[in-house]
C-alpha cells in the first residue's frame, strides 16, 4: 500500500497519467522499468531506491526459508535496479578501475546459495552406517561467504561452523 501511495504521488507530481492498478501488482521488472523511466530523475532515483529497499527485504526473508524460485525471481528484479553500472569494474583493472575500489572487493556472507555442498562438513552427525542427509547437524551454525581480492581476480569461498562441536565430524 505505501509503495503504491508513493509511486501515485510521484506520479501526480510527475505530471505522468496512470491509473493507480499499475502498482497493485507486486514489483515487476515491467512495472518498474516503465515507472521508473517514465518519471524524471528527480522522482525516479528515490522512487528506485525504495523499490529495492522493498525486494532486499523479501530477498533475505526468501533466503531464510531457503526458497530457491523466490531468491532467483527476487534477485532477476533487484538486478533490473542496480545502480552500480558495471558490479565488475576494478576486478584485476578492468575498466580502468582501481582493484582496492572495485565494488565486489572483500568479503560477502552468503545468505543463500543453491549449492549442497555449502553446508556439507556440517551435515548430520556422522553415525556408524548412516549416510549423510540434507539437514544441518541440530545444535551446529554455518556461515557461509567469499572473499574476493579484486587485485588478483580471486574469488574463495568458506564455510565456518560453530556450536556443538561433537556434531561437526569435518571441522
Amino acid at each position: 500500500m505505501k509503495l503504491e501511495m508513493l509511486a501515485l504521488l510521484l506520479t501526480i507530481l510527475a505530471g505522468q497519467i496512470v491509473t493507480s492498478s499499475a502498482f497493485s501488482a507486486p514489483f515487476s521488472s515491467s512495472t518498474t522499468s516503465t515507472t521508473s523511466k517514465s518519471l524524471p530523475p528527480i522522482f525516479a532515483a528515490p522512487l528506485a531506491q525504495f523499490q529495492r529497499s522493498e525486494l532486499k527485504k523479501k530477498l533475505i526473508k526468501a533466503a531464510e526459508r531457503k526458497d530457491e524460485a523466490s531468491v532467483l525471481s527476487i534477485v532477476d528484479e533487484l538486478s533490473q535496479l542496480n545502480p552500480t553500472a558495471i558490479p565488475t569494474s576494478g576486478l584485476m583493472g578492468y575498466n580502468d578501475v582501481v582493484p582496492s575500489k572495485a565494488p565486489l572487493n572483500g568479503s560477502w556472507k552468503l545468505l543463500f546459495t543453491n549449492a549442497k555442498d555449502a553446508e556439507a562438513p556440517a551435515r548430520t552427525e556422522k553415525n556408524a552406517g548412516e549416510k549423510f542427509g540434507d539437514e544441518v547437524a541440530q545444535g551446529v551454525q554455518v556461515k557461509t561467504g567469499q572473499r574476493i581480492d579484486a587485485a588478483t581476480g580471486e574469488c574463495i569461498n568458506f564455510i565456518k561452523l560453530s556450536g556443538d562441536e561433537e556434531k561437526r565430524p569435518f571441522d
